[in-house]
């Protein structure tokens, strides 16, 4: 938990000082949103959808997720903040995705 806490804070403090507009790929982590701050997910299509069209500046999504999103995304990038990083026994991981 204090690495997430950790990794979550230095996420929100980029985003802030960079002015990103960022989503959350659906998850099942309900405190995600809370760390993030952030009032709800989006579904991985309309992800790529706002991601293609030039509305979002980063996009955090599962380890899992992201290995399918990332040939979608136009211009993305998985930034070398890594949000969670877990063992399969942990669950799931989390990374954040830039252009």
């Amino acid at each position: 938990m204090t690495r997430w806490l950790s990794s979550g804070g230095t996420f929100v403090a980029k985003q802030k000082t960079r002015h990103w507009r960022y989503e959350i790929a659906s998850s099942k982590d309900e405190g995600l949103l809370l760390y993030l701050q952030k009032m709800h997910y989006i579904e991985p299509d309309r992800a790529v959808a706002e991601w293609n069209a030039g509305n979002l500046g980063a996009l955090v999504a599962s380890t899992e997720k992201a290995r399918g999103l990332m040939p979608q995304l136009r211009g993305a990038t998985p930034s070398q903040l890594k949000l969670i990083e877990r063992t399969k026994e942990q669950g799931t991981g989390y990374v954040l995705i830039t252009r």
